[in-house]
């Protein structure tokens, strides 16, 4: 039976009744409808510009442990500091793994980078909504695009690695990273980050009258650890419960104490870092009615402690055990104590929940079990000595005596061969062993996961219990698995292609006439009217004078633009006719607000009133064209994609077949010209990717080393320098202090894009956003789409400027009717680029005022020597298939003496995203070292066909 079948199932069933039937649906679904995880291997820790960047990526069933077969499709993004996407490549993944390369052009800027991984699949779970203005909402075709729009998701695959400049001369590497030019910060004293304290319950409750364990955390704002001590309200000082000296911190700022509360009774706690700065957090009022879970190991056993009052007292009671969703263990529950063994539990994250048979949880709990047998490394290099010498071959051995006639099948693995003395020591020491059993089950950044599997002593236990205590999201929600209908699949399990798919629409038939005439049956023109300003504005030097000129020489505002209903084109227009009365703005700008980018879309409209047929054509150069009709249902349709590697074009329209004359052809693919008609419907892709990025933790963008003043924190271009050194030895977690600089702005930096995009890939990602209909309806229209889908309303209710430029020019260029009139057209486009200083990974900068105020310049370029590309009545793609990788060039040296030797100055010596290992899990690798003498450091992952972990550390 397949996953869809059985969910349908599932949801049909009836509400249970006791807590058996909760604990059996929740079995079924964890059976039933798996998740998967993703891990990614890179071949370094730290790139420069002209690098290239290799990984190797796995999936893994949750329901079985063993490498994926839900998912052939895996989606790597690569994106920079600011959150704009570099680069998104379609792995095809075979028995759960595949591999490719990303390389990072020198014109690109430093900074932070982020690798982001995930399948189509897991996009079912952790949704959320992107914070966003209400009347954002309007500038989609409807509400339910706006939704689909805004959709943001909890916790997908991320790895954020250093990307410094391209070095000054081939070998000679420093930490040299500058950013892209923005508004600079004044050099002003800088605020010290805020101290947070916050309070975990055990189980995420507090209970009256029973002892209640309670974890604390103390961190940043930005997420480092503050190590102190918290000390009790004064209602507790000298009851004995918690030491009228405080409790400490045992592990990266966190640590847990216990108390009885008392109902009615608040409770605010004093945080009292080692360096003086303070914190305060209250906890809830007790709950009369609740749930005291208490999980701890003792010994060989772990002891599940449950103490209800009031209401749940009187309740029959369930508890159940679940690793990676798959339930483990059920009891009836109820104030007691209850034991099972460490050995009948898996490693890894456990999730103990407290139920009733009403289905309500009571209280939830994240436990770890370590095994020795299970956590520790399962390869071993042989043949590694201390220190190689310019050019000298390498012999290794990886082996893997787990494997030995256990897998039941070829096991293969990732190995990466690194110059130390290039190569960064980070925070991210995950492996695959660590991302799939620890780091993937818990919310955000984990530093230095390796930590945690050092050991299986009472000092590693105990940081890896209150790491449990102070995580409150669920990989696995409980009442989303066992309760009828709250789980819905919204996206498909892309087991052999990538899926496509969309809905057709009717179009709005009063909004294009307005549209229409708008642009094309008015006198003036839009760019006549552009031009009666410029001219104006020549011939006046005030605000006074410019607005006199205009009321002498146009028709009112009232006059010139009566009847036009919603036309938008004619509302940017006004805009920037009178944007320059609020002073100091480029000429031709106009502020992106509500009234001004209203939607001229009406909501209500849109739904087709019979099902359509929908044609798609593949067609790649050197192929045979793959075409195909399919049906709508709902409006809906669904496509496989052939299976091809590289691009291809795509094209994609929609007709409503009993409207066909007989005997004649229908067209389905027609080039736009001036006699095509108009597409008889707006046919737009539901496009998967994730359209949001999260602002990094301190561990993220800081480097467990000394401090080091880069250019990215002052965000100048003039970097700072430091060279590399000797290799690390030291894996400690040590403390970096990195400080913002926190003063005013200055002028907008207008030296470089943000990024550049393909004017119809453009056109494109904004009707499939919702914000275009599938038609270009002039330049102004086409400008307003593409700040809502690039910039949107940067989270804020603040206007900011939005200043349309052609070929690098505003309007104060003195275009002719004939030059502005090519951007009218799509035919006539080449790129678009994009000048903001609007950074999606931090959203809207608080700072920005009435002087100076947020602005994004959307610069259109047409085509050389008034060129004209191809354009379609309907809709056209280029296609991204499969990704195919590069081979990494890794040369064997036999030297003649006295020959010159190459300058080979790798900083990866070796990289093979596929190493086969044979019957005895062996595999022999060789290579040669580059022009210098080198301290290797090496990594490896992998996983078995049976599910066994590979991992050297």
């Amino acid at each position: 039976m397949s996953l869809l079948s059985v969910l349908a199932s599932a949801q049909t069933d009836a509400t249970p009744t006791a807590v058996e039937g909760w604990a059996d649906r929740l079995t079924r679904f964890g059976k039933a409808i798996p998740q998967e995880k993703v891990f990614v291997h890179l071949d370094n820790t730290c790139y420069f510009l002209g690098d290239t960047i290799w990984y190797a990526a796995y999936t893994r069933r949750t329901d079985t442990g063993r490498p994926s077969d839900i998912s052939r499709v895996l989606y790597v993004e690569l994106l920079n500091e600011e959150g704009y996407l570099v680069e998104r490549q379609l792995v095809e993944m075979r028995g759960g793994r595949g591999h490719g390369n990303f390389v990072l052009p020198d014109t690109l800027y430093g900074g932070y980078y982020e690798l982001r991984a995930y399948t189509r699949w897991q996009l079912n779970w952790g949704v959320t909504e992107k914070e966003h203005t209400a009347f954002a909402e309007d500038w989609f075709f409807s509400k339910t695009m706006a939704k689909e729009f805004y959709r943001d998701y909890e916790k997908l695959y991320s790895r954020v690695f250093p990307v410094y400049d391209k070095p000054a001369e081939p070998g000679e590497y420093f930490r040299d990273m500058t950013s892209r030019p923005l508004r600079r910060y004044f050099s002003s004293g800088a605020e010290e980050p805020q101290l947070c304290l916050s309070l975990f319950p055990e189980g995420g409750h507090l209970v009256a009258g029973v002892p209640c364990r309670i974890a604390f955390e103390a961190a940043t704002e930005a997420g480092e650890a503050v190590e102190g001590k918290v000390l009790p309200p004064p209602s507790l000082s000298g009851r004995g419960q918690i030491p009228d000296e405080g409790i400490s911190t045992v592990n990266r700022g966190r640590g847990v104490f216990t108390f009885t509360p008392e109902a009615g009774q608040d409770y605010e706690f004093t945080f009292t870092a080692k360096d003086g700065r303070t914190a305060k957090a209250k906890l809830s009022e007790a709950e009369a009615d609740g749930v005291a879970l208490s999980v701890e190991r003792k010994g060989d056993e772990w002891k599940i402690q449950i103490h209800a009052v009031g209401e749940a007292a009187a309740k029959s009671l369930g508890l159940t055990i679940m690793h990676e969703g798959v339930v483990q263990k059920f009891e009836k529950a109820g104030n007691a104590e209850w034991a099972t063994s460490h050995s009948d539990l898996p490693p890894g994250t456990n999730q103990a929940t407290v139920f009733d048979a009403d289905g309500r949880v009571w209280a939830d709990r994240l436990f770890f079990v370590s095994k020795p047998e299970n956590l520790q490394p399962s390869l071993t290099i042989n043949g590694l000595k201390d220190e190689y010498g310019a050019f000298e071959q390498v012999s290794l051995q990886v082996t893997t005596p787990s494997l030995f006639g256990s897998t039941g099948g070829e096991s293969s693995l990732s190995l990466s061969v690194r110059d130390a003395a290039t190569t960064d020591p980070t925070y991210d020491t995950s492996t695959i062993l660590t991302e799939m059993l620890l780091s993937s089950e818990l919310h955000g950044y984990i530093p230095d996961p390796a930590y945690f599997f050092a050991a299986d002593d009472e000092e590693h236990r105990t940081a890896l219990d209150l790491l449990m205590m102070t995580q409150g999201w669920r990989r696995f929600d409980w009442h989303t698995m066992a309760t009828p209908g709250a789980f819905a699949l919204t996206q498909p399990a892309e087991t052999q292609t990538p899926i496509l798919r969309g809905e057709v629409l009717r179009y709005d038939a009063s909004f294009l006439q307005d549209d229409i005439r708008a642009i094309d049956d008015q006198t003036p023109k839009p760019y006549e009217l552009e031009e009666q300003i410029l001219r104006e504005q020549r011939d006046y030097d005030t605000m006074n004078g410019l607005r006199k000129g205009l009321t002498d020489s146009v028709p009112s505002t009232e006059e010139a633009y009566e009847g036009m209903g919603q036309g938008e084109v004619i509302e940017s227009i006004i805009a920037e006719t009178y944007a320059h009365e609020h002073g100091g703005f480029p000429a031709g700008s106009y502020r992106m607000l509500s009234d001004v980018a209203r939607s001229r879309f009406n909501a209500s409209s849109g739904a087709i009133s019979r099902e359509v047929r929908v044609h798609a054509e593949f067609t790649q150069p050197g192929s045979e064209s793959i075409i195909g009709d399919v049906d709508t249902r709902k409006g809906q349709f669904t496509i496989p994609s052939p299976d091809f590697e590289g691009y291809c074009v795509f094209f994609l329209a929609a007709s409503d077949t009993t409207k066909w004359k007989a005997g004649k052809p229908h067209t389905w693919i027609d080039i736009e010209d001036e006699k095509s008609k108009d597409a008889e419907f707006y046919v737009r892709i539901s496009q998967p990717y994730p359209r949001f990025t999260q602002p990094y933790s301190y561990y993220q963008q800081n480097l467990p080393t000394e401090p080091v003043e880069y250019a990215a924190v002052s965000q100048q271009p003039q970097p700072q320098s430091t060279s590399f050194g000797s290799p690390s030895r030291d894996t400690q977690m040590q403390a970096v202090t990195v400080r913002a600089r926190r003063g005013g702005l200055r002028s907008f930096a207008n030296l470089k894009p943000a990024f550049t995009v393909d004017a119809y890939q453009a056109y494109n990602d904004a009707c499939d956003a919702g914000l275009m209909c599938g038609q270009y309806r002039g330049r102004f229209h086409y400008i307003n789409s593409l700040a809502r889908l690039y910039v949107g309303d940067m989270n804020s209710n603040n206007a900011y400027l939005l200043e349309p430029r052609y070929n690098g020019h505003n309007v104060s260029k003195n275009f002719t009717a004939k030059q502005i009139d090519r951007f009218n057209q799509l035919t006539n486009l080449d790129t678009v680029r994009i000048y903001t200083d609007f950074q999606p990974r931090h959203g809207a900068d608080p700072r920005a005022t009435e002087d100076n105020i947020d602005r994004v310049s959307i610069d259109i370029h047409d085509l050389d020597n008034e060129g004209q590309r191809v354009t379609y009545r309907d809709r056209r793609y280029i296609l991204q298939g499969f990704n195919s990788p590069d081979a990494f060039y890794s040369p064997h040296y036999s030297l003649p003496a006295g020959a010159t030797p190459p300058a080979d100055y790798r900083r990866t010596l070796y990289w093979n995203p596929d190493l086969k290992l044979d019957a005895e899990g062996k595999a022999d690798v060789t290579f040669n070292t580059g022009a210098r003498p080198a301290i290797v450091t090496i990594t490896a992952n992998g996983q078995a066909p049976d599910g066994t972990l590979l991992t050297t550390q």
